[in-house]
């Protein structure tokens, strides 16, 4: 793969639209193409959403999940999205065998990093450089780390 790619996890993504502007620097100083997210990430998120949605009582609340939810799925489309394929499954199968301790969803977004040759940010640098042949990055801390 010819382009470095910056694969944003999950916890990473909610920090970008928390406001962590350490995170926002970064990325707005990134070329957009460089920047992507995993479906898995999509998938935890949404997951999120749903159960929220389930939850509500109030027609009010209802339309401010709603309108949340609106949000996000918008916020997504501003990114190149990995998906989960077959050869990333494979890696995921063999990297879950090697029992890494690390969570399920995690492991999936770095099968997916390193299939695709990207560099996982994230402020989960205890699960992630777990990961053999990971590369990863802090940003929320501005901080570069690489295994």
């Amino acid at each position: 793969m010819s382009e470095l790619l910056y694969l944003l996890d999950t916890d990473t993504v909610s920090r970008f639209r928390l406001g962590n502007a350490a995170i926002i620097r970064r990325v707005l100083a990134m070329p957009s193409e460089k920047i992507c997210l995993s479906v898995i990430t999509v998938e935890e998120q949404l997951n999120g959403w749903y159960t929220q949605l389930r939850q509500q009582q109030s027609d009010a609340r209802l339309a401010e999940v709603y309108e949340r939810l609106t949000r996000t799925a918008e916020f997504f489309g501003q990114f190149r999205i990995l998906t989960f394929d077959t050869v990333a499954i494979a890696r995921y199968r063999e990297l879950e065998k090697a029992r890494l301790n690390v969570g399920k969803m995690d492991l999936r977004i770095g099968a997916i990093a390193l299939t695709q040759q990207a560099i996982v940010v994230t402020s989960n640098v205890r699960d992630y450089s777990r990961i053999p042949g990971i590369v990863y990055e802090d940003w929320a801390k501005e901080t570069v780390e690489n295994e």
